[in-house]
């Protein structure tokens, strides 16, 4: 063991089956939770108080400050978590900053990985564990692992397979982790970074695409009620409708397949008039 503290910061199922792997691998270095999460699911937290683990709540100017403080030699790992480490941090030479990233790097760097793999149609995802560097999701690669997308993947399945695989990788190179000097270090290029602002075609369906990239578009979109992305619009005529779902499915006539949705009409389309 090379490490004298360990923090965690992570939110959610995989959060919390990180957080059992660190510790049980983990007895002899202490470990403490972090969070700016002013409203997260408490998943860690009462995971936190089960297994009698410090959990520390603060805003992230607070938490800048902790950390810029600390003079240990520590290693921080973070897994679903959205808080970006400031450079002065991440370059602090008693840290060594480990972080999941739910794609297979360096593609698609930021924010809802699953969504744009299935936007664009690729043909797989993937879990990546790497170490942070000042720029988000460019740190040099430990360990990673392709997820293969089915043809009906949706974004929450394609999250949830590559939430699962990170977790995998952790629980099967947690040895490693907690021994810098074992791990890999492998140089990643600059991938496009996304935005959790971003959202596909600004979340309009286009009646121009075909049916593979139109069944893309609504997979890509489809978290299953989760607030990640607006629910996918479309434009017919001079109104604009919610789809509220959809289905891939066999014509009544002529063969192959064909998109069936639900929509909902929600307003008149200011740029028709």
């Amino acid at each position: 063991m090379t490490y004298n503290q360990i923090y965690f910061m992570g939110t959610g199922r995989v959060g919390g089956a990180c957080l059992q792997i660190l510790a049980e691998a983990c007895v002899s270095v202490p470990i403490t939770c972090l969070s700016v999460e002013q409203y997260a699911i408490p998943t860690v937290e009462n995971q936190c108080r089960q297994m009698g683990i410090p959990y520390l709540r603060m805003p992230p100017k607070e938490l800048r400050l902790f950390l810029s403080q600390q003079e240990a030699k520590i290693l921080l790992l973070s897994a679903h978590n959205s808080y970006i480490f400031p450079k002065e941090i991440v370059e602090k030479e008693n840290f060594t900053i480990i972080n999941f990233h739910n794609a297979y790097l360096p593609n698609y760097r930021g924010r809802n990985a699953p969504t744009w793999e299935i936007f664009y149609q690729e043909k797989f995802g993937g879990a990546t564990w790497h170490f942070v560097a000042p720029t988000v999701d460019t740190g040099m690669i430990i360990v990673q692992e392709k997820v293969p997308i089915q043809p009906d993947d949706t974004a929450l399945s394609l999250l949830m397979k590559s939430a699962a695989c990170g977790v995998s990788l952790l629980r099967q190179h947690i040895g490693s982790f907690l021994q810098k000097e074992r791990m890999p270090h492998v140089p990643m290029s600059s991938g496009k970074l996304f935005l959790s602002s971003d959202i596909p075609n600004e979340g309009f369906y286009d009646t121009n695409w075909s049916l593979a990239k139109g069944y893309a578009f609504l997979r890509a979109m489809d978290y299953r009620g989760l607030p990640i992305m607006p629910v996918p619009r479309i434009r017919l005529e001079d109104r604009i409708y919610e789809i509220e779902n959809y289905a891939l499915e066999e014509c009544a006539s002529g063969g192959g397949r064909c998109l069936t949705f639900l929509r909902n009409r929600m307003e008149a389309d200011s740029s028709a008039a």
